[in-house]
């Protein structure tokens, strides 16, 4: 009888190592594909980021031509120069292509940074087709900065590349400093404009 409960005990806690070591092996290979899973979405991020800031290279120092045609939200047509001073003017700019929900979130992220930048010198730029889709997201979004459309589509890459973007612009018409807003990295963005307030808009 005793030699039964003896072998039923370590047949028993055979089972268990067993099934330890089942279970151990499963939660290692499940750690595995979480860490090449990690890899794979961190490369990812890597390659974006970096395709990014190629665009950022071509189109900075872009030369805007001053004669350039916008439409205001009321429907009158302005040339360029006429929104460009000698001081710095911060613009936020996007495509009618442009991810609707990313375009919000940069809107409420310069609500949060108009009282450091001055009102006066933040500017939105879209290339919509129409001025009602203008004035209808100026309304939903409770815009109170000048936005415009452009009239004639600009050959930057990164409108081609629909994809949201910051840069400086003075009275010399050069595109300065450009960023593309990557939604992945928020803490990007609000370094870049904490530098863009400290180069440009803190004034001595």
């Amino acid at each position: 009888m005793k030699i039964k409960i003896i072998i039923f005990i370590l047949a028993f806690m055979g089972i268990l190592n067993i099934l330890f070591i089942y279970f151990h092996i499963k939660n290692v290979n499940n750690n595995i594909l979480i860490n090449q899973k990690t890899i794979e979405i961190d490369k990812l991020k890597f390659e974006n980021l970096k395709n990014k800031y190629f665009l950022e290279i071509k189109d900075n120092f872009f030369p805007f031509d001053p004669n350039m045609k916008i439409i205001s939200i009321q429907g009158d047509t302005l040339l360029f120069k006429e929104i460009l001073s000698p001081r710095p003017k911060l613009i936020f700019s996007f495509s009618k292509l442009t991810c609707s929900s990313c375009v919000e979130k940069e809107i409420l992220r310069i609500k949060n940074i108009e009282s450091t930048f001055g009102f006066d010198n933040i500017i939105i730029l879209t290339n919509y087709e129409h001025i009602r889709d203008i004035a209808m997201f100026c309304k939903l979004n409770n815009v109170k900065y000048p936005m415009y459309l452009i009239c004639k589509g600009l050959n930057l890459n990164v409108y081609q590349n629909n994809l949201a973007h910051y840069f400086v612009v003075f009275d010399d018409f050069y595109l300065r400093d450009m960023y593309i807003v990557d939604q992945n990295s928020p803490d990007l963005t609000n370094k870049y404009l904490d530098e863009m307030l400290l180069k440009y808009f803190t004034y001595k």
